[in-house]
């Protein structure tokens, strides 16, 4: 986030949630004409197994991955949000009450004009296992247009 939750262009940067009582992901990150846009994959995390999530803004589409499988895209991401100054990194916020779950290996990646070349500083933001927290801060990431968020 560059400052808040909900309403504003580049609050969701991406921003991920749990739906109620599910192990379904619930992903938004801000676009011109949509500050809530997003994609809702169908398919539920499993319970008690590590997934990799892969989120990717580029070619103007949001992609999820799950274990490198594309499981939701969104086309309508031609123009991002792309905030000029650096962005906040939770897990999890201060706003939500946090899901029962743990994230790790959290990678924050600006992306060059090819998909398969990162730019240069690709960030780890935590590389061990931790247990969502109510606003636990990790640190700050500098915004792209083409972007990729890993855990």
């Amino acid at each position: 986030t560059t400052g808040g939750n909900y309403g504003r262009y580049g609050w969701r940067m991406p921003a991920v949630w749990f739906f109620s009582r599910t192990t379904r992901l619930h992903i938004r990150a801000s676009r011109r004409g949509g500050h809530n846009d997003g994609c809702d994959p169908r398919q539920h995390l499993p319970r008690h197994r590590t997934t990799k999530v892969t989120i990717r803004v580029a070619h103007g589409r949001m992609d999820v991955f799950f274990n490198r499988r594309l499981v939701c895209r969104n086309n309508n991401y031609r123009h991002p949000t792309v905030p000029r100054r650096p962005v906040k990194v939770y897990v999890a916020d201060p706003w939500h009450h946090p899901a029962s779950a743990r994230v790790g290996q959290v990678v924050y990646k600006r992306l060059g004009r090819s998909v398969v070349r990162a730019r240069r500083g690709a960030r780890l933001l935590t590389r061990s296992m931790t247990k969502l927290r109510r606003n636990k801060y990790l640190g700050t990431v500098r915004p792209s247009k083409s972007y990729q968020v890993s855990f």
